[in-house]
């Protein structure tokens, strides 16, 4: 598409929208927003890879069994990987509540918010649940929990499979309670 084609079609547009669109190539963002941009792309791409590689490929899981791995590890990391079925750390508190949607949420209502907010999240499906959280992250966690957990799920997966392995080469296993 050419730039004549692509003023052509503006030009029909209404003048609100016309507005709207010129507004976003008059203000330039931030590098850093420009930055968190990109490395939500290829931080998530990539983790997307990895837990695709580790359970459906080395561990034969049925899609999306990886998706809903990752949430979970997600949710981990951001609980400083205390059992949310006791309770929230302050950590986790804080990346939920940078999304407007929960502050906003949270204000109409004095009822616990968290969960009903993470209850309406998962009904979304485990696709929009990852998008939204992968944004609340920073891009420095982001690459903590890259390098600290996705790194690790592969090798911790090889280690699983070949201690079956060794287990299975071994002697007849010891039933005896």
């Amino acid at each position: 598409m050419t730039f004549e084609n692509l003023q052509k079609r503006v030009a029909v547009l209404p003048n609100e929208i016309q507005y709207n669109i010129m507004s976003y190539s008059y203000f330039h963002q931030t590098p850093l927003l420009c930055r968190d941009i990109r490395d939500y792309y290829v931080t998530l791409k990539e983790t997307y890879q990895c837990y695709y590689n580790t359970f459906i490929g080395e561990w034969g899981d049925s899609e999306p069994e990886e998706k809903n791995w990752l949430i979970n590890d997600i949710y981990n990391y951001m609980n400083d990987y205390y059992p949310m079925c006791l309770g929230y750390r302050e950590n986790f508190r804080g990346i939920i509540e940078r999304s407007f949607v929960y502050r906003y949420w949270s204000n109409r209502t004095s009822e616990n918010t968290l969960d009903k907010f993470l209850y309406k999240l998962n009904k979304k499906g485990v696709d929009c649940e990852i998008n939204l959280v992968w944004g609340l992250l920073t891009p420095e966690e982001r690459e903590y929990f890259m390098y600290y957990s996705v790194n690790s799920i592969d090798i911790t997966g090889n280690v699983l499979i070949a201690e079956n392995l060794i287990e299975a080469e071994g002697e007849e296993e010891d039933w005896d309670f």
